[in-house]
């Protein structure tokens, strides 16, 4: 994030919505900073229920916000992203913030 930080211009500040379904935000317990990932929703599978496995395996706990790119393309009339929630993932909340994980892993 610092990095990114410090490539842009002046008057331009870095914010994650920028990174909608190119890559996320994750926090680093070791440097004890934000990391960026590269993580492109194009190079996800088509099989929903792989997609869900390559999320969940990229990280473990996304929130309605950060996922929603990475589902969009997979939604129709009949089931939004967060019927797909609901369907293959499991919601838990941590200090009032909404979570989803896998819903068959650890």
């Amino acid at each position: 994030m610092e990095s990114w930080r410090i490539g842009t211009p002046e008057k331009m500040e870095p914010k994650g919505e920028y990174l909608s379904g190119i890559a996320y935000i994750t926090w680093n317990n070791l440097t004890m900073t934000k990391e960026v990932v590269s993580f492109t929703e194009a190079d996800l599978s088509n099989d929903i229920n792989e997609r869900f496995n390559q999320l969940f395996k990229a990280k473990n706990k996304w929130t309605v916000q950060e996922i929603t790119p990475y589902l969009i393309n997979l939604t129709t009339h009949r089931m939004n992203v967060n019927a797909l929630l609901t369907k293959y993932a499991r919601c838990s909340v941590i200090n009032g913030i909404k979570y989803y994980n896998s819903k068959h892993g650890k």
